[in-house]
């Protein structure tokens, strides 16, 4: 068997992130061919010092052959070179920062959002990244008016909500993160099927994926190629397309 883990917040203020993530990859996982692949999902411990501890801790397993990446310690510069050969898909921009060539960013790097953490102290209009889509970004201030969210992942269907939630009672309400961390296991899944880091960082290279938010294939610089650029505001209680 191989390994792709899932380094996220499973504990603390972003743990809806690691969970959005959890059931998204699950679901990739149950629809793949590639019965030699698990998911080993590992919590980033709340920091980036535990986080580099983790990564470090991956390397030493040659089981994983790939890994997913959620949140800003885990995607940390100083976790991803940690992963040292490790090839690794950061789903969604909490960086800004690519340090290590085997690192992939799915995300435009045309988004040049605010990376600060959610508060109730900004002022508005503003534009936030995919952090401002979480349940507890809205409970924190209690009105996300005059907030934009320009990401590169899109709302999930009733198709997919409907394939997430499955046999999952504990599943929360799948957001944005859900389809990209879909595309990004589904694309890691092919990768560690041939059983070799070299050989899952040369497909993540230089393959493509065609995923729910489109054709998935990564540029010289880490980022997807071509990725979409889209905006959401929160309407009536649910979100909608800002420039609908």
């Amino acid at each position: 068997m191989y390994r792709v883990a899932l380094l996220a917040p499973f504990e603390g203020r972003y743990r809806e992130i690691g969970y959005n993530a959890l059931y998204a990859a699950r679901l990739a996982f149950t629809e793949s061919a590639f019965a030699n692949v698990e998911l080993m999902p590992i919590d980033d411990g709340g920091s980036v010092a535990t986080a580099v501890l983790r990564a470090r801790a991956l390397t030493h397993d040659p089981q994983v052959i790939g890994a997913l990446i959620l949140g800003y310690q885990a995607a940390d510069s100083q976790v991803q070179a940690a992963l040292e050969d490790i090839p690794a898909i950061i789903v969604g921009r909490w960086t800004e920062t690519r340090a290590a060539d085997n690192v992939y960013i799915l995300s435009s790097a045309e988004i040049d959002t605010s990376l600060d953490a959610v508060t109730d102290e900004i002022d508005t209009p503003y534009l936030g990244g995919d952090v401002w889509m979480l349940e507890g970004a809205r409970l924190l201030r209690g009105s996300l008016d005059g907030i934009t969210v320009v990401t590169s992942g899109s709302i999930p269907d009733a198709n997919f909500a409907e394939r997430y939630a499955a046999g999952n009672q504990f599943a929360p309400d799948p957001n944005l993160l859900a389809t990209l961390t879909y595309d990004a296991t589904a694309f890691l899944i092919e990768a560690a099927g041939t059983g070799e880091r070299a050989a899952a960082w040369r497909l993540l290279g230089e393959g493509q994926q065609n995923g729910l938010n489109g054709v998935i294939a990564f540029g010289d610089d880490g980022y997807w190629i071509d990725a979409p650029i889209n905006r959401y505001r929160f309407e009536n209680g649910v979100w909608v397309n800002a420039e609908a």
